[in-house]
């Protein structure tokens, strides 16, 4: 069983029913744990609307373990961006492909340049983020950290998933951990946040599907969509995809195009004559 069985049989509204049935006796009863004797059902109730007047209370307790468990210690990171092209459109994101930003990959020397930077801040670990998109790879991602190896103790990577075995040769070169952030599991909330590309997809089943997305739909979509606003290309090509599946999507931004060129051309010509 992997984690997308999981996931399958996960009830969110069950669990966010259960965690607002909550009452403070469970939360003074979770709080009351020794340490490592907290189970899911105390932490639905730390979670729940009955902890509130108690969250002065259950940061005292946070406090102590974090200290307990790492020291009164602190790690700072900086990202180093090393793309922002990206075949995804996600709503949150300032990477997001309908957004008419110009895109730029670095090279070695502006990669060596950035962290002359940030070395002279004092930072000695920092994280390689990338968008999500075919330029850059593997093989792109082995050479940034065999260049930066030299000059930090820490290389993170937040950038598209990769095959295990790409993630076991970028350690070869240097990688030290794997940065993940989920948004959000909820399958109706996630498809509200990341609307096309390879992300909008949580089943790693629709591979063949997301390569076709990312390398054939949205560069054609992208390259008409900056005659568009974004306000018309993003519905278009989600509608079009919705209604016909991958060709509706190939074509939904030029259809959209032309029924533009037509209402500007023709039609409100035509009513300013009358």
């Amino acid at each position: 069983m992997n984690f997308l069985d999981v996931w399958r049989t996960h009830d969110f509204g069950e669990v966010a029913r259960r965690i607002a049935s909550k009452t403070t006796t469970d939360v003074r009863r979770a709080l009351g744990k020794p340490r490592g004797g907290v189970e899911m059902e105390d932490f639905a109730a730390l979670l729940s609307p009955a902890a509130a007047p108690l969250l002065e209370e259950m940061a005292r307790s946070a406090n102590q373990l974090t200290v307990a468990r790492f020291g009164r210690t602190m790690r700072l990171f900086a990202p180093l961006y090393l793309s922002n092209a990206c075949a995804n459109v996600c709503t949150y994101c300032g990477f997001s492909a309908h957004n008419k930003i110009r895109r730029k990959v670095l090279n070695d020397a502006e990669i060596l340049a950035e962290a002359r930077v940030l070395r002279s801040h004092g930072f000695d670990s920092v994280l390689l983020v990338t968008g999500e998109t075919g330029r850059v790879g593997r093989e792109y991602l082995s050479n940034a950290l065999r260049l930066l190896r030299p000059h930090f103790s820490g290389l993170w990577i937040e950038v598209q998933p990769l095959p295990e075995e790409d993630y076991g040769a970028l350690a070869a070169d240097g990688l030290s951990a794997v940065l993940v952030y989920q948004e959000t599991y909820d399958a109706a909330a996630y498809a509200l946040v990341y609307a096309l590309g390879s992300a909008s997809s949580f089943d790693d089943e629709a591979t063949a599907t997301r390569l076709l997305e990312d390398y054939v739909i949205q560069p054609r979509a992208m390259r008409y969509s900056v005659e568009l606003p974004g306000v018309v290309t993003v519905p278009a090509v989600l509608i079009g995809g919705a209604a016909l599946g991958i060709p509706g999507a190939l074509f939904a931004v030029p259809m959209a195009l032309i029924i533009r060129a037509l209402i500007r051309d023709v039609a409100l010509p035509a009513i300013e004559r009358r």
